[in-house]
């Protein structure tokens, strides 16, 4: 499996973290294609940086309490998809709606642990890609995971409770591929976690799908060669 620079390195972050810790761990800000942000961001201070290495570029930084973000010379407005989030008078900010969710949510656990308060009503810290925007799967308040967009809202009707089947398997690829995918008469068949059903039809057609939706082995106009076939095969 190869991942593009960013995307590598924060993929390796993700493997490299214990169990058990807490909070999501933020890496460097990536672009849709996983290479590095030309924009990096340390506490308030940002500098332009390679976009293949990540390394720092010689070249002037600012601090957000003084000066925008596209005061830096590497600022790509095609590529700040909040732009909003760097707009007003200083002190500015570079951030995401799921960047601040998270910090927020963050913040209110820590002040009311400090109070002495019981915080499992409010443990639910979202975890952003690394472009900043939502992951796929949110868990709410009291527990239930739903499917979202990269804008953190809701997808459809995907939604599972705890203790339900497939609840710890949730992925909702495929009600984001779906989602992408609004105007095609051609969209997979999802399960109600998100997931891809493990088999898909088309043009009379069928064959058995990863958890990506790839195509795994032959396919079929019979459903009941394929090698992933069971007789519940349409219910997930």
């Amino acid at each position: 499996m190869f991942f593009p620079g960013c995307s590598r390195f924060n993929y390796k972050i993700k493997q490299s973290i214990s169990p058990g810790v807490r909070y999501p761990v933020v890496g460097p800000r990536c672009t849709a294609d996983g290479n590095f942000h030309p924009v990096q961001c340390i506490g308030r201070t940002c500098y332009c940086v390679n976009r293949i290495t990540g390394k720092i570029r010689d070249e002037k930084s600012i601090n957000l309490n003084q000066d925008p973000i596209s005061k830096l010379p590497c600022y790509n407005a095609e590529l700040d998809l909040f732009p909003n989030q760097s707009e007003g008078k200083p002190p500015y900010n570079y951030t995401t709606p799921c960047y601040e969710n998270m910090h927020a949510k963050i913040d209110i656990i820590n002040k009311a642990e400090e109070n002495g308060f019981i915080t499992d009503f409010f443990t639910t810290v979202a975890e952003c890609m690394p472009d900043g925007t939502y992951g796929r799967v949110l868990k709410t308040r009291n527990g239930t995971k739903i499917c979202v967009d990269d804008r953190g809202q809701k997808i459809e009707g995907y939604e599972i409770e705890q203790n339900a089947e497939n609840y710890e398997n949730m992925d909702c690829k495929c009600a984001k591929t779906s989602f992408l995918m609004a105007q095609s008469n051609e969209r997979p068949i999802c399960c109600k976690n998100g997931n891809f059903r493990k088999i898909q039809c088309r043009r009379g057609q069928c064959r058995c799908v990863d958890s990506d939706g790839r195509q795994v082995g032959r396919e079929s106009p019979d459903v009941a060669t394929l090698n992933c076939y069971t007789p519940d095969w349409k219910r997930c």
